[in-house]
């Protein structure tokens, strides 16, 4: 047995202490245990996340989690679109922030399917990778752009699909991370 004063033991020990500090933390008195910010940051940085379908499910429940989400698209995407006042109107839908510009725009060629185009105010800022969708009551929806030329990215969506649905909710906020 190591003697009481050896520092790897102490380590040891605060890492236990560390881990059981961070279980209090990350569990709720209901039991559930919360997403750690690590695999928020991995949900809004990483296109390739693998565990994105679970996280976005599970932000609907969590508005300590949804919190997270935004401060880092804040901090380190290109853009957050907060709610908007009233509803959009016309066959075009657009909502503004000071980095870019989203506009929908139904499909003349594809019937049911809409065109959401992105550009970015600064062409030569790097583009984001992933456009989140978060509504009012935490739904969240997420997907990957595709890439941008000159400032401009373009993908089409379905009519009736989740993300359409969020962005064209006026109590959506629209993360470009």
């Amino acid at each position: 047995m190591p003697p009481a004063d050896d520092p790897v033991t102490g380590l040891a020990l605060a890492a236990i202490d560390a881990a059981a500090v961070s279980d209090h933390l990350l569990t709720p008195p209901d039991g559930r245990r919360r997403l750690a910010p690590s695999v928020i940051y991995a949900f809004a940085r990483d296109p390739e996340f693998a565990g994105a379908a679970d996280v976005a499910a599970r932000l609907a429940d969590d508005p300590a989690a949804l919190d997270i989400l935004r401060g880092i698209v804040r901090r380190t995407g290109a853009a957050v679109m907060p709610r908007q006042a009233a509803a959009s109107s016309g066959t075009t839908r657009e909502r503004r922030t000071g980095g870019a510009t989203l506009r929908m725009t139904p499909s003349r060629t594809r019937p049911g399917h809409i065109y959401v185009s992105i550009e970015l105010t600064d062409a030569t800022a790097r583009p984001p990778r992933l456009l989140i969708a978060v509504g009012g009551d935490g739904t969240c929806a997420r997907d990957l752009l595709p890439p941008f030329t000159d400032g401009i990215a373009q993908a089409v969506y379905e009519a009736s699909s989740d993300m359409i649905a969020l962005l064209s909710d006026p109590g959506a906020e629209v993360l470009l991370a």
